[in-house]
């Protein structure tokens, strides 16, 4: 009964985050559409269309489900997909650390720091794949290490489907994922206990790996008169070409642009800071210190005294560089403006696995104040830890409320009232053909498309951002076009299509 007792005890960092992280992310919780891809998602998720690539099936058949509830509006019902997955996030960060340091305040602390961090805020305040995207990452860290300190091959061998499971969901919701490859291919590959193990482990790995990327069955048996239905990918050849992101560039961000990359990882470096406090931004540094002497000789490793396997500690000291600056390294968008807001969505995974380090920094600051006659200094340390994640919250929440934010859908509002009754908005013109600069064919790609214009009142725009390869130019070209011939009656001779 005792021991009992004791283990219901252990679990009041969890008991506590839910109804925390509820709070937090609720209170924020938008029910419009916002900035970015926010809208196009709503809509995907509501109709089972197919959003841009690389599709993010996961996310669109989670939003769908959320979207047959009978409660507020679609975006709200989608951004609970958030909320949720913001929760998750929190519950698998808190078990990471307290399972590598055996520290439950640390885990706790770690864990509200995340959540109160204004960019995790507020993708976790908004139908985004972010929030998503964190906490399956985290879950795919937090079985690494299970895995890794498996002791029977029964306990590897299902460990290793689980990752693998987990992966491929991580894959079917953001791509970006796969830079987290290198932690599960360690827990599932080593230790070796031979050949014929191994390769067992590598097959269980696999085939939950494909099982987990069968939401990207979606994409392929999506109704193809459903929009929004960005590419052909109705057979493998387009759901290849889809998922790797070729219209875009599979390692790019953006069609054209050409971002600094430095300017990309200074914004996150910047950035970071302030997502996990600057007070306790140094603990997290000092915590990547220790996860990379983690098992060493040198007395460091020592007085770290972490649970964890040494070459699975030192890549996680080294994930949160591969997933944010190095990353940021391929962005190629600047940033400042819209561009910052795009990148920023990009910061969370970084600043989540900076977030296992701060947990890792906390909990040895707080090992230096736990002899009995330091009980009350440990006692004003923690609550001076907690009293700064309290003003990070007061400080965030600004930052992170869009539960008022309706400047998209009045944007949208103010749009539709300008057109006709009855008009049709269109947003259609394709910026990779206003990147080449021949005027010939983005005059006849314009001409083409204001055929969706005749039944009614027409806006035309990009189908994207405008890039800084267009030249004034070519945008002079598509507006001259549009006044010549987009009044009616609309006459496009030539041009003139069946709609």
């Amino acid at each position: 009964m005792g021991e009992q007792r004791v283990n219901l005890l252990r679990l009041w960092p969890y008991a506590l985050l839910v109804p925390l992280g509820a709070a937090l992310f609720g209170s924020t919780a938008t029910s419009a559409v916002q900035v970015a891809d926010s809208g196009e998602l709503v809509i995907a998720a509501c109709k089972l269309g197919v959003a841009h690539p690389p599709g993010y099936p996961l996310f669109t058949l989670l939003g769908h489900a959320a979207c047959q509830l009978p409660w507020s509006t679609a975006a709200a019902r989608v951004t609970l997909v958030s909320v949720l997955a913001g929760i998750c996030a929190l519950l698998s960060l808190c078990a990471i650390v307290r399972r590598i340091t055996g520290n439950s305040w640390a885990a706790f602390t770690a864990a509200l720091c995340l959540a109160v961090g204004p960019i995790f805020w507020r993708q976790c305040s908004q139908p985004e794949v972010f929030a998503l995207h964190v906490a399956l990452s985290l879950a795919l860290v937090q079985l690494s290490l299970v895995v890794g300190s498996a002791r029977t091959q029964r306990r590897h061998l299902l460990g290793s489907l689980g990752l693998g499971l987990i992966g491929g969901l991580a894959l079917a919701n953001h791509h970006s994922a796969v830079l987290l490859a290198p932690l599960p291919a360690a827990a599932v590959l080593w230790p070796g206990r031979g050949a014929a193990a191994r390769i067992a482990r590598v097959g269980a790995a696999c085939l939950g790996l494909c099982l987990g990327l069968l939401p990207y069955l979606q994409l392929l048996l999506a109704d193809p008169a459903v929009i929004p239905r960005w590419g052909e990918t109705g057979d493998w050849a387009g759901l290849l070409h889809h998922v790797l992101r070729r219209d875009y560039g599979t390692l790019r961000l953006a069609v054209g642009g050409g971002g600094n990359p430095l300017s990309s990882a200074g914004a996150l470096l910047v950035a970071l800071p302030e997502q996990l406090g600057w007070l306790l931004a140094p603990f997290a540094l000092w915590g990547v210190v220790l996860l990379l002497v983690s098992g060493s000789d040198r007395p460091l490793a020592r007085v770290a005294r972490l649970s964890v396997r040494r070459d699975l500690a030192l890549l996680l000291g080294l994930l949160p560089f591969l997933c944010g600056p190095l990353f940021a390294l391929l962005f190629n968008i600047e940033a400042e403006g819209i561009g910052l807001q795009v990148l920023e969505r990009f910061f969370v995974l970084p600043s989540a696995l900076l977030a296992v380090a701060l947990g890792v920094g906390l909990a040895w600051a707080d090992r230096r104040w736990l002899a009995a006659s330091a009980e009350r200094r440990r006692a004003v340390w923690r609550g001076v830890a907690l009293a700064v994640v309290a003003a990070m919250a007061l400080l965030a929440f600004r930052k992170a409320d869009l539960s008022e934010s309706y400047t998209v859908e009045d944007y949208a509002a103010n749009a539709l009232a300008a057109a006709a009754r009855d008009a049709m908005i269109v947003g259609n013109g394709d910026v990779r053909l206003w990147e080449t600069g021949d005027a010939e064919a983005v005059r006849t790609e314009v001409l083409r498309k204001l055929n969706a214009a005749r039944g009614g009142g027409l806006i035309f725009q990009s189908d994207h951002s405008v890039s800084s390869e267009v030249a004034g130019e070519t945008y002079d070209t598509v507006v001259r076009t549009v006044r010549e011939y987009g009044t009616y009656p609309i006459e496009l001779g030539d041009f003139g299509e069946r709609v």
